[in-house]
């Protein structure tokens, strides 16, 4: 692979509409497949695709506790 094969996460968070923290956060987290670590910044194919938003949606509480919740 090159250097062309590669985008920085400037680059990634306007292609995927999101801001730079967030980008790097993903990173952090290895939610992004294929991104690399050089020096202080962060590399990513540029075939790499958008991590699916894998917050709640339902409302629910996972991992609340037991007798804190409402029968």
């Amino acid at each position: 692979m090159s250097v062309e094969d590669y985008m920085s996460t400037r680059e990634a968070s306007d292609r995927w509409g999101m801001s730079m923290p967030s980008v790097l956060r993903l990173c952090n987290l290895g939610r992004v497949p294929g991104a690399g670590k050089v020096g202080h910044a962060w590399i990513i194919p540029k075939t790499a695709s958008r991590p699916m938003d894998e917050r709640i949606t339902t409302g629910r509480w996972i991992g609340y506790k037991r007798r804190y919740r409402q029968k």
